[in-house]
């Protein structure tokens, strides 16, 4: 328990209950009030995150997001967390979890020790804090006068988690995505969590003065053991990855006199590339040692090599890192030792680096071209049937566009619900493969539509055999896939809409299933966004456009306002307010095309597996012929053994078989 004389109450809230006090006292502050209090406080960014329930606990996905001016009066009624840290990757408080995980008395006992152990150390080294408690958990609130680094924050967590048996580590692990559940919120198990302060000592602790500079000096001499065992392990992964880069006969970075033609020239073949999602993962979120880095050094070369080797000049990273919405918070906390000018060395010495590894024709591959996964652009023309020379609907390209429009204008009509928003995507996904080969029939495989989807390779496939199953189908089967060629899929105009078509206008633009940042913000928030692109301003307009539910409806529009998508109300209509470098900034924030790129990796992987199965068979069973006609490259070999069951095979005695 805190001590009274820390401002503590006897029980505040008991591990068996519904949760802390729902109601307030004459010595405390109710819920709304500390939430008012402590939002103020503690908020680092202009969103917080809601709570999503799952089977067992509660998460604070991306797409749940909420502009924070929304609660500014009361907090919402499910649990809510904020950022650790701000958009540049610093933090006003530490926040010191302790976690009682499934609430037995044992555990509880612990953290009541660890609460003990933990005031009494910031109370010697003279820090200001809340606490707060729930359900046996309590979370301390460590207040500072100036703003602390993320490599600072989370290495002193680090050393006190050392002593704390019960903290948590992830909530300052993490730039981008640091969270931590605050006073006056509610809690998942039900109430609020409650401040242990009586209501004047948490109006004077929040009002100031705050803990100083010298409290942290303090408190890390204080924790000197405990930090100098955290450098003793870092220095250690740091040798035996440099004794692994002498076996593999690699050297260290050093910056040589490369002549500036051919940095260029490594700049410009960048171009299409995307980071190897390590690189992003640390330029998004800074955790190096969860990537196995030595020190923040060693992490912070490799993101600016990764970047300079997609194309990425000295200002592109410095927008993204120092911009008025920073994608790389974490890169930024790589540098937090270092002046922002030394950004421009640091990226020199990445540059020759890069450069020198090109001319000896040596080194690792950091970065990956994305082969897969293709778009096409039809944005120049703008046709509107036939007539002269353009494309009708009676050629291939005009039953193309004609098809994707019918399918804009009538699938969400048709496909209502959240499965329906799977099937409408599944749709835009054959349109989209279709304007890419030119052809009305297609055979991009599973793996092809799983990355247009945003979805799983089952996933994608169990739509795309559904939407043939049906009566007046958009698609038909015309061939099962054969060993190494895929199911092929052709669009149907269906009867019902086919009087339209000869009138038809078509939409101008590109065609596309899923844009990568709707994979995190959810396809509900898609179809709303591209409604109102596409004209549809009202809410009854919006509605029918999408066919979404008022709940849905409700969802999407609340998280397409809080990051700044669109503007407006239900009552004046809404606007567009980003574009398409907007929608693209932001998928790297989130972490989609990380994502994206992530599951190319693997089908590459899996594509890899596969051919080297068929030789397998090729050699232990010589009377199977595999048809192999098409090149190893071709992103249609998808189907693999799962269509071949070559495994079930017996000999023929004799007789010469096809598989394929």
């Amino acid at each position: 328990m805190v001590p009274p004389e820390y401002g503590g109450r006897v029980v505040v809230g008991k591990y068996d209950t519904t949760g802390v006090s729902r109601a307030a006292s004459d010595a405390t502050l109710s819920p709304t009030d500390t939430w008012r209090l402590c939002l103020e406080l503690l908020n680092q960014r202009r969103l917080i995150r809601l709570a999503e329930r799952r089977s067992t606990s509660v998460a604070f996905p991306r797409r749940l997001g909420r502009r924070v001016e929304r609660f500014a009066d009361a907090p919402p009624s499910q649990p809510v967390a904020v950022h650790v840290y701000d958009a540049h990757g610093r933090t006003r408080f530490l926040p010191l979890d302790l976690d009682a995980h499934d609430r037995t008395v044992d555990q509880i006992a612990a953290v009541e020790d660890d609460l003990a152990v933990a005031t009494s150390l910031l109370d010697e080294c003279g820090f200001t804090y809340l606490v707060d408690r729930a359900h046996g958990g309590a979370h301390i609130y460590v207040l500072l006068e100036e703003p602390l680094g993320a490599q600072d924050a989370h290495s002193l967590v680090l050393a006190l988690g050392r002593r704390l048996p019960t903290l948590d580590l992830k909530p300052t692990s993490n730039v981008s995505d640091g969270l931590i559940t605050i006073p006056g919120s509610a809690h998942k198990r039900g109430g609020h969590r409650e401040l242990a302060h009586n209501a004047d000592s948490a109006r004077a602790i929040a009002a100031g003065p705050h803990s100083p500079a010298r409290a942290l000096a303090r408190l890390r001499a204080a924790l000197a053991d405990e930090l100098r065992a955290l450098l003793e392990e870092d220095r250690e992964r740091g040798a035996q990855r440099r004794t692994q880069a002498r076996e593999a006969g690699s050297t260290d970075p050093i910056a040589d006199a490369i002549p500036d033609e051919e940095i260029r020239a490594v700049l410009v073949r960048g171009i299409g590339r995307h980071m190897s999602t390590t690189c992003t993962d640390l330029a998004q979120r800074g955790d190096w040692r969860a990537h196995g880095y030595p020190s923040a050094s060693e992490a912070r070369r490799a993101v600016l090599m990764s970047a300079i080797a997609t194309g990425l000049t000295e200002t592109d990273v410095r927008a993204r890192m120092l911009g008025e919405e920073p994608q790389w918070p974490g890169l930024r906390s790589l540098l937090e030792h270092k002046h922002s000018d030394r950004l421009r060395d640091e990226y020199a010495r990445a540059a020759a680096e890069i450069a020198r590894r090109e001319r000896q024709k040596t080194g690792r591959v950091i970065v990956t071209r994305d082969d897969d996964a293709v778009s096409s652009d039809t944005s120049a023309n703008t046709h509107t049937g036939g007539g002269g020379d353009s494309p009708s609907v009676h050629d291939t390209y005009g039953v193309i566009r004609a098809w994707i429009t019918l399918v804009e204008r009538h699938a969400a009509g048709e496909y209502r619900g959240a499965q329906g928003w799977d099937y409408q995507m599944a749709l835009r996904s054959l349109g989209q493969a279709a304007s890419t080969v030119g052809s009305t029939v297609t055979a991009m495989g599973v793996r092809w539509h799983s990355v247009a989807l945003g979805d799983s390779r089952t996933g994608a496939a169990a739509l795309l055999r559904a939407l043939a199953a049906e009566d007046d189908p958009w698609v038909v089967l015309v061939a099962r896939g054969r060993g190494i060629y895929a199911d092929q899929y052709e669009l149907r105009i269906p009867d019902r809409h086919a009087p339209l078509v000869e009138e038809l206008h078509w939409r101008p633009g590109k065609t596309q299933a899923v844009r990568p940042v709707f994979t995190v913000l959810g396809k509900a928030t898609g179809l709303f966004f591209e409604a109102v692109e596409r004209g549809a301003t009202s809410r009854a307009r919006i509605a029918l456009v999408t066919g979404l539910s008022d709940d849905a409806y409700r969802d999407a529009r609340d998280t397409a306002l809080a990051y700044g998508l669109i503007t407006g109300n239900d009552r004046d209509g809404y606007e567009l307010a980003a574009d398409d470098a907007r929608l693209e900034r932001l998928a790297q924030q989130l972490g989609a095309i990380e994502a994206r790129v992530r599951r190319i990796h693997q089908h590459r992987r899996e594509r890899a597996a596969y051919w080297a199965k068929l030789e397998q068979l090729r050699r232990e069973r010589p009377w199977i012929r595999v048809v192999r006609d098409v090149d190893e490259t071709d992103p249609e070999v998808e189907e693999a053994l799962a269509q071949m069951y070559l495994d079930s095979l017996e000999d023929p005695h004799g007789q010469a078989r096809e598989a394929g």
